[in-house]
């Protein structure tokens, strides 16, 4: 038999080196492809899983005490989950929206990080984890059975520093030591952000400037400037009807916001001498429905869903008991108030007695059923001030009667009834409230966000 040549023996070699060479490559660009899919889908169920963990907390933050449970939680993250879950771009995920419950892991923890599972109802920070969800892929199915993808998330509010919106007033601590100071209390009782548990002290933020006890020196009512906060002391800001006399500290007061609006820790602020007793009437009690001459042009007016009025004077949806009984608000005189001892530098304190009871408290007003009005903002009687040691001032103009001092804190209170009073009987009390479930004396009304953190047992958030 005749032996075929070395040439011809190699025919057909080239076909099955190409054959191989194409299905690797082919496997290869399927590897590609269903990878990056693969990590969008990662992508896109982590986001879903994000926004659930954002949406349960933000709902654990919630005031109203039968709405921030952690099943009201539980149920926001799913109803959350579930509407992104059934939107465009999910088709491939295959997690069982019938059977959600059962696909999410939900646990609470009293802070973020470390997170640690507990089933303390005072728990704020929330972790979901959707531990196994299986992907639909294309080609790489031929080599890979089914891909599956995790995601999870933590979220609470954020406890970090943060610029909070404050109004024109001081706050004198009573105890600057560390462990008040991050407490948030400043040596006062404090009443819980939800309203749960006993009343905050009831504390006078702008008084007459009575000498034996008044924190400041005589002329000073606890107002601030805001035009002067980082002006030369000695500039005279009081001409200036749309600067920083009467008429900002007014509009401050209601809530319109200015350049001095917001602060933060180790900012400076500076006293405003003079009672300003009309402006500090006028501006507070907008939040309360009533409007002077001066802010009548202010006052929401319109059919409903239309006010040619800025939200900054809206009244609160809530108000006092005693405006819906044509009742009046307290008066209050220097005897209502506890006696401050000569070397202290604190704000004074509301005594208990008649009147103290006569006023609506922080818990009675988170549990209220709104009023009836077309125009009205929710939690416009919750105020944030700035705190500072009285007793250590930065700076002291005796000639222009200003004092600046550095903020060591920020706090929240509660405007338990309109301004009343004239002259040096004129007392503006608020209830002294935390901010949020975190509030460390940092973090003033307003400043309080929901985040996302870091889950430490997982490398999937």
């Amino acid at each position: 038999m005749k032996a075929l040549s070395h040439r011809k023996q190699q025919k057909g070699a080239v076909l099955v080196l190409v054959t191989i060479a194409l299905f690797t490559l082919l496997g290869f660009t399927a590897l590609a492809l269903d990878g990056g899919y693969l990590l969008l889908n990662k992508t896109r169920v982590q986001d879903a899983v994000d926004s659930a963990a954002l949406s349960g907390a933000k709902t654990l933050n919630l005031k109203d005490k039968n709405e921030n449970t952690h099943d009201k939680a539980r149920d926001a993250v799913e109803d959350t989950l579930r509407e992104i879950l059934n939107g465009p771009g999910f088709k491939q995920v295959n997690v069982d929206l019938n059977n959600l419950a059962t696909e999410l892991d939900i646990e609470f923890s009293i802070n973020p990080v470390p997170f640690e599972p507990t089933t303390d109802t005072a728990a704020r920070s929330i972790r979901v984890r959707l531990n196994t969800v299986p992907v639909d892929q294309f080609l790489s199915q031929l080599v890979v059975d089914t891909w599956q993808v995790r995601a999870s998330a933590v979220a609470a509010t954020s406890s970090e520093k943060d610029d909070a919106q404050i109004i024109p007033l001081l706050m004198c601590a009573e105890s600057t030591s560390d462990e008040e100071i991050g407490s948030g209390n400043f040596g006062f009782e404090t009443a819980n952000w939800d309203g749960t548990g006993n009343s905050g002290d009831i504390i006078v933020i702008k008084r007459s400037a009575k000498k034996e006890d008044n924190p400041l020196d005589p002329g000073n009512f606890l107002g601030l400037d805001f035009k002067c906060f980082e002006n030369d002391l000695s500039a005279d800001c009081s001409g200036d009807p749309n600067g920083g006399g009467g008429s900002l500290y007014k509009h401050a007061l209601s809530g319109k916001l200015f350049q001095n609006s917001y602060v933060s820790i180790e900012d400076s602020v500076t006293t405003l001498p003079g009672g300003r007793v009309g402006p500090s009437e006028g501006g507070v009690n907008t939040r309360f429905n009533k409007f002077d001459a001066d802010m009548g042009s202010y006052e929401p007016q319109g059919v409903a869903g239309t006010s040619s009025s800025s939200a900054w004077y809206y009244p609160d949806c809530k108000l006092p008991p005693y405006m819906a009984t044509g009742g009046q608000p307290v008066e209050f005189s220097d005897n209502d108030f506890a006696a401050i001892p000569g070397d202290s530098p604190g704000s004074i304190v509301l005594s208990p007695g008649p009147k103290y009871d006569q006023l609506e408290k922080y818990g009675d007003y988170v549990n209220a059923p709104d009023a009836n009005y077309d125009f009205c903002e929710n939690e416009r009687r919750i105020v944030s001030v700035p705190v500072a040691d009285c007793s250590n001032p930065l700076y002291k103009d005796e000639v222009h009667g200003k004092t600046k001092f550095e903020i060591i804190g920020l706090s929240c209170f509660f405007l338990n009834q309109e301004v009343t009073g004239k002259g040096n009987t004129q007392y503006i009390v608020a209830e002294k409230i935390h901010c949020g479930p975190n509030d460390n004396g940092f973090n003033g009304g307003g400043s309080e966000r929901i985040v996302l953190y870091d889950d430490t047992d997982s490398g999937d958030s």
